[in-house]
């Protein structure tokens, strides 16, 4: 039946004010993960409603940044009587917020990064970098070999493509370096052109029973052909400004037996080795009056040949060596020896080493490493005599931010372990780098999500991140020089 024109203003205004009751309820719930996501508060009045002690019209306050210094690798005084957190290298002018400090701002604004975090040197005399700073002297007439040593928070290049290209144009070189002969991420890498086929891959974490605890060097991974089939090719790509005009590329492996090894050098040349039968590391290389743009290795007579991988360079120059291991703590490498280190060393001689690990220690909960901190303090020891020419550098831990009652800030076990870090760095009377304080400092993870240079894991930097760090840390190294 037909009632005439209704008036529905009731209705309507029902409907609104059950919309904002329910909007009202939502901001009730507090931040919280799932699935490994964080998810922040809904406050539909956040923005006309201020916090308690927070006056929104004033500018953010920021910490002090670092304290000029005079040089720019800090000198360590004795270990006897340095304290753990003793060269730390600023502090704040006042202490941050805690925790549960309700009255603080959302996501506090981080510490700017100084212009340079400078190295720091454990050393008892001073000399922790001196080996650097004495090949760099004659990069122009030798190559200088950087080993990078780490994580997933440098697999496929992240981190170390940047760095190797900050370096070769400040101070010449090409190529990209050592490339395994397998990798769980060739496909992504962009530095090199990379395929395989026909291989097993064993790695220092995982042997699958296989008697390799005396061939391991620092790529942490071995690689044995399943028959005559197995072949591998790297191709040079225009990634980065500085990965052409290779002249020189040398493939590294164990031939226990009689393996012969075909090259074909840029889709052409053919070349043919027969290396003699030795248990130890040897190489194979290829030296070119023109531009490597790609080579292949086929191999015959396979049993006993074990395969490490090929570095692609030039005659001169900076070279960085990218050694990932997704997942790894750094404590399988206790279980490189010094005989075989040090033949591989005398075929490819390192003048700094960088180490970086941490990431996957920290957990949540844990404030003390004290058992990380003796092993890997022995086992860096153990790298000084592996490669005894190198310098070494222990990469401090990067910031890790965590949802701290609805804001994500720092974590505390970050601070926790970057005090390990140094303590490794002097008991092993080495040189050290702080990530975290060349990032920013105190909460810069949540400025670098903000920026898309890390992701929402608050963990992990994206590749724009990688290479803000990895320019810091070549300006650190350049600084030293």
């Amino acid at each position: 039946m037909y009632r005439g024109n209704r008036n529905y203003i009731f209705h309507t205004t029902l409907i609104t004010f059950m919309v904002i009751a329910i909007l009202m309820v939502i901001r009730l719930i507090p931040s919280f993960d799932f699935l490994g996501q964080g998810f922040r508060r809904a406050d539909i009045v956040s923005d006309v409603v201020a916090k308690e002690g927070v006056d929104r019209t004033a500018p953010a306050a920021h910490a002090d940044t670092v304290a000029e210094r005079a040089k720019s690798v800090v000198k360590a005084p004795a270990p006897v009587k340095v304290k753990a957190d003793s060269l730390s290298s600023h502090k704040p002018s006042s202490p941050g917020p805690s925790a549960g400090d309700t009255s603080a701002v959302k996501s506090p604004a981080p510490k700017k990064a100084p212009k340079v975090t400078p190295i720091e040197d454990f050393s008892a005399d001073g000399s922790a970098l001196d080996a650097f700073r004495a090949a760099m002297s004659r990069s122009k007439n030798r190559v200088v070999r950087i080993g990078f040593v780490g994580d997933s928070f440098i697999e496929g290049d992240l981190l170390t493509g940047d760095l190797r290209e900050y370096l070769q144009r400040r101070c010449g070189g090409t190529g990209v370096g050592y490339v395994p002969v397998t990798s769980p991420v060739s496909k992504l890498r962009r530095t090199v052109g990379h395929t395989y086929s026909g291989w097993k891959s064993y790695s220092i974490k995982k042997r699958n029973g296989a008697a390799l605890d005396t061939c391991f060097m620092l790529s942490g991974s071995i690689s044995v052909p399943i028959d005559d089939n197995a072949t591998v090719t790297y191709r040079v790509t225009n990634a980065k400004s500085c990965l052409k005009d290779v002249r020189q590329v040398d493939f590294f492996f164990i031939n226990r037996g009689n393996t012969v090894i075909y090259a074909t050098v840029n889709d052409s040349t053919g070349m043919v080795f027969t290396p003699p039968s030795d248990p130890m590391i040897q190489k194979v290389t290829i030296s070119s009056p023109v531009a490597v743009s790609s080579v292949r290795f086929d191999f015959e007579n396979v049993e006993g040949f074990y395969a490490y991988g090929a570095s692609l360079h030039g005659a001169y120059g900076v070279q960085v060596d990218n050694f990932a291991d997704r997942g790894s703590s750094g404590l399988q490498m206790s279980k490189l020896t010094v005989a075989q280190n040090n033949r591989f060393n005398r075929l490819n001689p390192y003048d700094l080493i960088i180490i970086e690990y941490g990431l996957n220690v920290v957990a949540s909960g844990t404030m003390r490493y004290t058992s990380f901190e003796d092993r890997m303090s022995a086992i860096v020891s153990n790298i000084k005599a592996c490669y005894p020419g190198a310098s070494i550098i222990v990469m401090g831990l990067s910031d890790r931010s965590s949802n701290q009652d609805g804001d994500y800030r720092t974590m505390p076990e970050v601070k926790a372990m970057i005090k390990h870090q140094r303590a490794i760095a002097r008991k092993a009377g080495v040189a050290y780098w702080d990530t975290f304080t060349a990032m920013g400092g105190e909460n810069s993870m949540t400025e670098f999500v903000d920026k898309n240079w890390a992701s929402k894991d608050y963990t992990h930097v994206s590749a724009r991140g990688a290479s803000v760090i990895a320019r810091r840390l070549s300006e650190a190294l350049l600084e030293t020089l």
